[in-house]
């Protein structure tokens, strides 16, 4: 796709997905991937949408796309990247919405006043947490983002409150922190008050190596473990 100046909302997309089941819980959706993170995670899924830029796809196809799809898609899942990075996200979601889509959004909550004005507008949300507070900075790359992110659960879980559906999740980076580190970041998060939470191996296209994880009986027995501390939890492997 080639670069056009458009007047509608600009928001820099630098790759699609244009059918999932995943992305979107029960719909059928096509994801967008922003340009841009302010976070250097340790294993970075997405390693060539970190740096900001313009964006590789233009957004006149991209609305021709979304359009000629309406009677297959049921929904758009924002991904990145990190979306809240995009002072446009805001309206362009509003004009994807337009469009009777229901509306997704992946993020690491970045950035919490940006969030605040996009929750309105989402239908469902991922929000990640990347680790224990005292280890933030060590998984995220960055100091202080932490806080940052404590503000953006709440407001997800004010916002679920009103109905919003949501999940919370954790890349476990296997041997970058001991088990017990982990296990204690999801208790904290079951008494915070998430009560649909996931677990997802790490998948890394950024060289990073991660340990063996748990055996399958050590599995078992976790699994058995977190069921009991949320509403619903499961265990994405990879």
């Amino acid at each position: 796709m080639q670069q056009t100046n458009q007047s509608w909302p600009l928001l820099a997309v630098s790759g699609i997905t244009p059918l999932t089941t995943l992305d979107f819980p029960e719909h059928l959706a096509a994801v967008l991937y922003t340009q841009g993170c302010p976070l250097r995670c340790v294993y970075c899924h997405n390693p060539h949408l970190l740096e900001s830029g313009p964006g590789q796809l233009d957004w006149a196809e991209l609305w021709q796309f979304l359009r000629q799809r309406q009677d297959l898609l049921e929904a758009v899942v924002i991904s990145g990247g990190e979306p809240l990075q995009q002072p446009g996200l805001a309206d362009a979601l509003a004009t994807i919405k337009s469009l009777g889509y229901k509306l997704g959004l992946h993020t690491a909550g970045t950035h919490p006043k940006r969030l605040q004005q996009v929750l309105p507008l989402l239908d469902w949300i991922g929000l990640d947490v990347k680790a224990p507070a005292e280890y933030y900075q060590l998984i995220s790359g960055r100091p202080r983002m932490y806080l940052a992110n404590q503000h953006a659960l709440q407001q997800v879980l004010e916002a679920a409150d009103q109905g919003l559906a949501y999940e919370v999740r954790t890349s476990v980076a296997w041997g970058r922190l001991p088990l017990a580190r982990w296990l204690a970041l999801a208790e904290q998060l079951s008494q915070a008050g998430v009560a649909n939470y996931v677990w997802q191996d790490v998948r890394s296209t950024s060289g990073y190596q991660a340990l063996p994880g748990p055996t399958p009986q050590q599995r078992v027995e976790l699994m058995a473990y977190l069921r009991t501390l949320f509403t619903q939890f499961s265990w994405r492997n990879g």
